[in-house]
């Protein structure tokens, strides 16, 4: 029976399936947070004869997506017993999801997959990816001592301090297509339940907050989990503040958008080794919501045939009418077929990565994963496609 779990028994089942498909080595430390959590997420489980068998959390976040503000849902936790793998459980608990989400006006879904070829049988499509640096003692001296200003490491737990935060994440990383769009419920989780992760903000001369590093010391590494940073004083300041602990680590890891400017920062570069990791991926629950909430370039009107092949979520299958006119966008279903005579045809999957910004247009047409009329039709719907600083900034 498929069912959504709100019980104090049935949190209790989630949390006995949650450590055993994810083997928790602290069990104490999730249950802690996802008793918070819980309050907001939707936790979806099949029980058959009173047990637990398969289970999915949902997440209700909004994102940023070209300057719009947009529903998705943060899937996690999904899971199902040894025993009953491979009976269609998980495959249920999407469909019921994803019929819920169409009807809430939620319009896209994140997740972190254990497997990408599984989760593209339910339409999600690898989206976010960030680049990783990695630098050595020797390499970190190399960064030039930012005299000026001055780096506080803060107490995450003061209200006053959480609010800077806040305030330069929503000035700086939330600005970026796909992030999400922290709630302070959110922000809480994060504070109250990553004990490792310290923060230090950044301050210009006049003492103005311009930037915060939230990071970890483990051991011989510092990890640079998140910089937010408001210019390029912020930047130089805080790479200084890391350089500062040389004497401490070996190494120096960077997993945060810093990693796109620190090689500029170092006199020898050639050292500096760098990684892409693949991150989440990214199902669009509805298209025709979607487009109604997008930015297009274009200023004129321009119109569209757009074929799209979507057999999980069957309300984006068939060919629509996309009409552009300054900046916003509509779509009209012309037919629940795949029409030929469609000026661009794809799976929701590719038309997800062409609209944001993943990959271009002329490169899904380039790989076969999408089909064009004309060259001309190309042009025309590129040039009305924003360009995309897509990151995102957050996991669940």
């Amino acid at each position: 029976m498929l069912k959504k779990l709100t019980s104090e028994t049935e949190l209790q089942d989630i949390l006995a399936l949650s450590e055993y498909a994810f083997n928790f080595s602290d069990i104490a430390e999730f249950q802690e947070s996802f008793l918070k959590v819980w309050q907001h997420t939707d936790n979806w489980g099949i029980v058959e004869d009173g047990q637990l068998t398969s289970q999915i959390l949902v997440f209700p976040f909004h994102v940023n997506v070209f300057g719009q503000a947009m529903k998705m849902a943060g899937i996690g936790n999904v899971a199902t017993y040894p025993e009953y793998r491979g009976t269609g459980g998980i495959r249920q608990l999407f469909t019921a999801i994803f019929e819920e989400l169409k009807e809430n006006g939620t319009v896209l879904s994140y997740l972190a997959p254990f497997y990408q070829p599984f989760y593209r049988k339910f339409g999600y499509e690898a989206i976010f990816s960030k680049i990783e640096t990695k630098v050595n003692r020797q390499e970190i001296t190399q960064l030039a001592n930012e005299t000026t200003g001055s780096m506080k490491r803060v107490d995450k737990s003061q209200e006053k301090w959480q609010k800077v935060i806040k305030k330069l994440y929503a000035d700086t990383l939330a600005k970026d297509t796909g992030s999400v769009i922290r709630e302070d419920w959110w922000w809480q989780n994060g504070f109250d339940h990553a004990p490792k992760t310290k923060y230090a903000i950044c301050f210009d001369e006049a003492a103005k907050p311009v930037g915060y590093m939230a990071y970890e010391m483990a051991p011989g590494e510092m990890v640079i989990h998140e910089i937010s940073y408001l210019n390029g004083f912020a930047i130089r300041k805080m790479a200084s503040f890391v350089a500062s602990h040389s004497g401490t680590f070996e190494t120096f890891r960077f997993s945060s958008k810093l990693s796109e400017q620190v090689k500029l920062l170092f006199t020898e570069s050639r050292p500096v080794a760098q990684v892409i990791n693949e991150g989440m991926m990214v199902k669009i629950i509805s298209l025709e919501g979607f487009i109604d909430q997008y930015s297009f370039n274009v200023k004129g009107e321009r119109s569209f045939l757009l074929a799209v092949e979507d057999q999980v979520t069957p309300w984006n299958q068939g060919t629509w009418k996309l009409t552009v006119e300054a900046g916003k966008g509509s779509l009209r279903l012309v037919s629940d077929s795949l029409l030929p005579e469609a000026d661009f045809s794809g799976s929701i999957q590719s038309w997800t990565q062409v609209l944001l910004g993943r990959t271009t247009l002329e490169t899904q047409l380039f790989l076969g994963n999408m089909t064009a009329d004309s060259k001309r039709a190309a042009h025309e719907l590129s040039e009305v496609l924003p360009e995309s600083d897509l990151a995102l900034h957050d996991y669940f």
